[in-house]
């Protein structure tokens, strides 16, 4: 590796670290997994055998060694999945390099993938879809078993942080075994049943740990049946709309009238009056409350002159929109609005374009790419057999992300499948190298719907926030409790009061998605149920599994939305039977919740409380059982 590729590496790795880091936000889906591997850290429980899972096993794993080592805290779950991204992006780096020839090209291409990238949860995918690519790419060039050895080696790992993985890493695989010997039957047979074996035998220990922890059959069953709830609910077979529907073009108001605001001093309040009429000040509107002396005013006179005399004046305490050094005001609309206004004909209308829309576009685009290299390559006689398994290969993988990853919400699931599509798309802008016209303006409508579909003003805004207080985000992570970091604010008083009235080795059992709560108040899920939504684990068979569970389980408490029970108990008859005759209501509370939820409290009738929570006057089980 000479200079230039070990300086891309390293600078591509740190910045794409640095940027995952600086906007990391967690979501209440990231905790479907930090929760479990809690489960797995304090409880000894094991997915499949103990809870229910839909395949994340090594996911929970690698979260709950970070806990063991970092302690009870978020900082390791951040540098463990950032540090997954970097490496994405690095994997991402090379194969455009080798897709493109051009280092230029693949620094634009990952930099367009880690912008992309803004679902922290999602970084197994963001790293072996590449991955297995690269690792199948070097088969292509080098045709040797040990290579072959390599890429069974990353179908497995990448299979045991979820199970699709190693399905798209074993799909980019075949294909190049396919295209690389297409014309050697024999060849073929061979190689591929060396893979199978060499698959199977890596996956041998795996396989093993299932058997021993509730049995291959049962981790099979859990995960294809999820599959198939989680498919009907997200829609999988329906195809995404809304592309142009929601673009919507008006005209741009005009620019606001020159306003300045101003705070005054309480020595001003006899004489206000006189100062706005001195000052050309007028229509002033109140900001803040009456006792800030705070107004945000139209003005006249916008001279220097004017202005500085405002700034000066021992009866303003402050002023804002004011260049304190220039003596020249600021507009208070935003600058992108100021810039779009000197666009040519456009600047005289506002876009705006709904993320829904956007990533409609990204959908088909994708589509149209993968079905598109497959066919230039498949008429291109210009390709040596390496050349077209490598374009095959991303083809497929690109696909099948389509088909089977982008579903309702396809916006939360760009950014994890990126990889692929980024690398086949660099690919064709080679290819196309003399439809010049044509590919600016394709390259103009990709840039745009991605930065609309994956939110890029966000990533931007906690960039602007947190890029020079990364020490900080990290030690609020570092934190036991870390309620900074809780997705929905909203819940801190609910967590508060499970943490305060019940005991550590309590369970809980809540009958809504919110797989936070578990992970923030220090307690475990009940039932082997982490979250109950989408119908998942209703199946007759389950709700018994569920209900026998939490029998044997010190569950004091469960919680319900309010007004939820009809919704719940429609999904889950047999257990909301068992809560009605071993549960009996203990009240509402909206535990502080600023929207005004309310949440229904069952105890469970053979244990006493010790007392009431003084803050909510709900019961509380803190004291012994």
């Amino acid at each position: 590796m000479n200079r230039s590729a070990a300086g891309a590496i390293l600078v591509t790795f740190t910045l794409a670290l640095f940027f995952a880091l600086a906007t990391y936000t967690f979501s209440d889906d990231h905790f479907g997994r930090i929760s479990p591997a809690r489960q797995i850290l304090r409880y000894g429980e094991l997915p499949f055998r103990d809870y229910f899972d839909p395949g994340y096993v090594l996911t929970e794993l690698a979260s709950a060694t970070v806990q063991r080592v970092f302690g009870d805290n978020l900082l390791g779950e951040m540098l463990l999945t950032s540090s997954f991204v970097a490496a994405g992006a690095v994997t991402i780096l090379l194969l455009v390099r080798r897709a493109g020839g051009s280092w230029l090209l693949a620094m634009m291409t990952t930099t367009l993938a880690v912008l992309a990238f803004n679902r922290p949860y999602d970084y197994d995918k963001f790293l072996f879809y590449p991955l297995g690519l690269f690792a199948s790419w070097r088969y292509a060039d080098s045709r040797r078993t040990r290579d072959l050895i390599a890429i069974a080696i990353v179908a497995v790992v990448a299979g045991m942080f979820r199970y699709d993985n190693g399905i798209f890493v074993i799909a980019g695989a075949l294909t190049v075994l396919v295209v690389t010997h297409l014309r050697e039957g024999r060849v073929l047979i061979g190689r591929v049943g060396t893979f199978a074996a060499v698959t199977g035998l890596c996956a041998l220990p795996y396989l093993l740990f299932l058997q021993l922890n509730g049995g291959v059959l049962e981790a099979v069953d859990q995960m294809t049946t999820y599959a198939r709830r989680e498919g009907a609910r997200t829609r999988i077979a329906a195809l995404p709309s809304g592309a142009f529907s929601e673009l919507q073009i008006a005209r741009l108001p005009p620019p606001p009238p020159d306003r300045v605001q101003v705070r005054w001093a309480a020595s001003a309040d006899p004489d206000r009056a006189a100062l706005e009429a001195r000052f050309t000040l007028h229509d002033g509107v109140v900001r803040g409350d009456p006792e800030d002396r705070t107004w945000l005013y139209e003005i006249d006179d916008t001279s220097s002159a004017n202005l500085r005399a405002i700034v000066s004046d021992p009866r303003v305490a402050d002023t804002h929109l004011i260049d304190r050094a220039e003596f020249t005001l600021m507009s208070d609309e935003p600058a992108a609005t100021r810039w779009w206004r000197y666009v040519p004909f456009f600047g005289t209308r506002s876009i705006s374009w709904s993320a829904t829309g956007a990533a409609a576009v990204i959908y088909y685009l994708f589509l149209i790419a993968s079905f598109g290299a497959a066919l230039v390559t498949w008429r291109s006689s210009s390709l040596g057999p390496a050349d077209r398994a490598r374009v095959m290969s991303a083809a497929v993988v690109t696909l099948l992300a389509v088909v089977l990853i982008l579903r309702d919400p396809v916006v939360a699931r760009i950014g994890g499948v990126i990889g692929p599509p980024a690398v086949l798309g660099a690919w064709l802008w080679v290819r196309s190298s003399r439809q010049r016209f044509a590919r600016g303006v394709v390259a103009v409508a990709v840039i745009a719907s991605m930065a609309v579909a994956t939110e890029w003003d966000a990533s931007a805004y906690r960039l602007d926030r947190n890029g020079l207080r990364i020490g900080r985000m990290l030690g609020e992570a570092a934190t036991s409790s870390g309620m900074a970091l809780l997705p929905k604010p909203r819940l801190a008083g609910l967590v508060d009061y499970v943490r305060r009235c019940t005991r550590p080795e309590d369970r809980v059992f809540a009958g809504w998605f919110v797989p936070e709560l578990y992970f923030f108040s220090g307690r475990g899920f009940a039932g082997g149920m982490v979250v109950t939504f989408g119908d998942h684990w209703s199946e007759p068979d389950r709700q018994q599994q569920i209900v026998a569970k939490m029998d044997a389980e010190s569950v004091p408490i469960v919680i319900l939305v309010a007004g939820s029970r009809t919704g719940f108990r429609d999904s889950y008859p047999l257990v909301d039977d068992y809560l009605r005759t071993r549960f009996e209501e203990a009240g509402s509370s909206a535990f502080g919740d600023p929207d005004g939820t309310l949440y229904a409290l069952l105890r469970r009738r053979d244990r006493a409380p010790d007392g009431k929570d003084p803050q909510t006057s709900m019961p509380c089980f803190a004291g012994p059982a």
